[in-house]
């Protein structure tokens, strides 16, 4: 099989690993990829096209509308139609970009739907959305999980190490990621007795909470950055109020890190029996879960053994094989 890769320039961070790491699988089951260019692809002595990100940034080019060949596309989120304008954009400028955007990719997905072979989705959630926000039939829809990079995230290696324990919350700057909730909830935890509350938080622009021991980060991390991270928190705090998929979740499991996270939309999939999970909407339900969490050790080892084996259902050698799995179905 020769599969054509529709390749943006700039990526989102999320999409551009997802890409590559599948890259780097399929050539071990024998698929031979091609970059494709977005702004004037060459389908030429190509089996089959992939658009690894739906939606992501832009539609893929009308030169797709007219060829022969088949097409498959990932969708990773629908956020911007499932949720409220409020909820999903951080300003109200964003959310004039965001809505124009939203109504081109609703125009264009009036031919693109027609043309699309199979769309893959990232979540049973994520499939079912997709199903009823843009009214594709069931069965042109399937979903794939996403792998984890077990050899950067795993439980063993360097750990930040601070004076007072603390615990951590991963999220890029935006409304959905709750972090306003998350920090309501901490501050209701006893000031004397409290870890810290450490926010990786990339883009965000806003004035530092004036909370005691709260700590925002303002910088972008790599994978091996992050780690570390994890494997020293106490726990890690992800309840977002809608996530496709939630790929920190099985970061912080991989690295022995207790979750907790939303009892909503996909995050119950990936964590199985082995977080404590939340209604994102409650901010006492967050401080009944830290609170928890934070007071009893016996919970924490358990809640790091159950998370070390349910991430290691997520891995990209086999999220790769059931990628091939659609490809082949297309083809045949």
């Amino acid at each position: 099989m020769k599969l054509g890769i529709l390749t943006r320039d700039e990526p989102v961070y999320s999409l551009l690993i997802y890409r590559e790491k599948l890259k780097y699988e399929f050539s071990a089951l024998g698929i031979e990829t091609v970059d494709l260019a977005d702004d004037d692809p060459n389908l030429d002595n190509i089996d089959l096209v992939w658009e690894p990100g739906l939606f992501s940034v832009r539609f893929p080019h009308p030169k797709f509308q007219h060829c022969s060949l088949p097409v498959v596309g990932t969708i990773h989120g629908l956020a911007g139609l499932s949720l409220s304008i409020r909820e999903y954009f951080p300003d109200p400028f964003e959310a004039e970009i965001g809505q124009a955007f939203q109504q081109e990719v609703t125009a264009d997905w009036e031919w693109f739907s027609r043309k699309v072979a199979k769309v893959i989705a990232v979540s049973k959630y994520g499939a079912e959305e997709i199903i009823s926000q843009y009214k594709v039939p069931r069965n042109k829809v399937t979903f794939v999980y996403h792998g984890v990079a077990h050899d950067i995230f795993k439980e063993d290696g360097p750990k930040i190490a601070g004076e007072k324990p603390y615990l951590l919350q991963i999220a890029q700057f935006a409304p959905k990621k709750n972090v306003d909730r998350v920090l309501e909830a901490y501050i209701q935890l006893p000031e004397e007795t409290r870890p810290e509350l450490v926010v990786i938080l990339p883009n965000y622009e806003g004035a530092d909470p004036e909370i005691p021991g709260v700590r925002i980060i303002r910088e972008g991390m790599t994978q091996e950055e992050l780690a570390p991270w994890y494997r020293g928190a106490m726990g890690f705090i992800f309840p977002s109020i809608h996530e496709t998929f939630g790929m920190p979740v099985l970061e912080a499991m991989a690295c022995g890190c207790p979750v907790i996270t939303s009892n909503t939309t996909a995050l119950p999939e990936l964590t199985g029996e082995a977080a404590l999970l939340v209604n994102p909407r409650s901010v006492e339900e967050i401080f009944d879960a830290l609170s928890q969490l934070v007071n009893d050790p016996t919970l924490r080892r358990k809640m790091r053994k159950v998370g070390l084996g349910q991430s290691r259902l997520f891995t990209w050698e086999k999220s790769a094989r059931e990628h091939l799995k659609v490809f082949e179905s297309v083809l045949t």
